[in-house]
């Protein structure tokens, strides 16, 4: 331990009669956090910490208006963070015991629907023009069960649909009943129930990253070429959502609708030539 003044001054620096050594630091004027994950337009492609100039009106309480800067004659950064939506609506007609089933490819741009619909997330065609590569770290899915409550029972009697939201590496359906589902890795699951009044929507929602199903670490999923692909193709390592509805207690068809949401936090890379008209 340090002791006396010879000590503390071992310790601390130069003694002054007066200071406050343990006094709180000035915080620095660089400011290095990354407010809104935003991308220095040019240079390396790093992480630009504030890319807006904030004015404020007169005293504490004053509007506050954002401008931007240019910093740089290239714009466009060499690698984009960004997250993209892709929506889509199953209807199913279900019974007791029989599943319905849907797969949806987590980690793709170019069709995140798989054999459910040929579409792209939106947004997807702008970026495709300034970027030729892409890998998604990450995805998420907010899927939302709306039974039509004019099917089903035709009593007071309550009816049950199971709904579960899990994912996988394989793309065919493997799982067709509740307990299977409900055992998967990173699974999510819950029930729906009514009668022919009125039935309330159960929603699920389910994130992960890349790195995390596949059992790697950050800088493998970075290494790894079968988890990039072009803007117009599939990776070659794909991940996927399984969708998984079942009627349970009823003999009766049951109509149902499912908006499925998947959140694609991709990163793109490989800026494409520019041209001027």
């Amino acid at each position: 331990m340090y002791g006396g003044r010879q000590g503390f001054k071992r310790k601390w620096g130069s003694y002054k009669s007066g200071a406050k050594p343990f006094a709180k630091k000035r915080r620095s004027s660089n400011r290095s956090s990354n407010k809104g994950g935003l991308l220095r337009p040019g240079g390396n492609g790093d992480l630009l910490s504030h890319p807006y100039r904030t004015r404020t009106g007169g005293g504490s309480t004053g509007n506050r208006s954002s401008v931007f800067i240019q910093r740089s004659s290239n714009w466009l950064p060499d690698r984009l963070e960004v997250p993209l939506k892709w929506t889509f609506v199953l209807a199913y007609s279900i019974t007791a015991g029989v599943g319905q089933e849907a797969a949806f490819i987590a980690n793709s741009l170019a069709d995140p629907g798989g054999s459910s619909a040929a579409t792209n997330p939106y947004g997807y065609d702008q970026l495709s023009l300034l970027y030729a590569q892409y890998r998604v770290r990450a995805s998420a899915i907010r899927a939302t069960l709306q039974i039509d409550p004019a099917s089903g029972s035709t009593t007071a009697t309550n009816n049950s649909v199971f709904f579960a939201v899990f994912p996988t590496r394989r793309s065919t359906s493997y799982v067709s009943d509740p307990m299977g589902a409900a055992q998967q890795p990173y699974g999510k699951y819950t029930q729906a129930q009514g009668n022919n009044v009125s039935y309330q929507p159960a929603s699920i929602y389910n994130y992960l990253s890349t790195a995390k199903m596949l059992g790697l670490r950050q800088h493998q999923v970075l290494g790894d070429p079968n988890l990039s692909a072009q803007m117009n193709t599939d990776p070659g390592t794909k991940w996927y959502w399984h969708v998984l509805v079942t009627q349970i207690g009823s003999s009766l068809s049951t109509t149902i609708e499912v908006s499925v949401e998947l959140i694609l936090y991709a990163e793109l890379y490989d800026l494409n030539d520019l041209s001027s008209t």
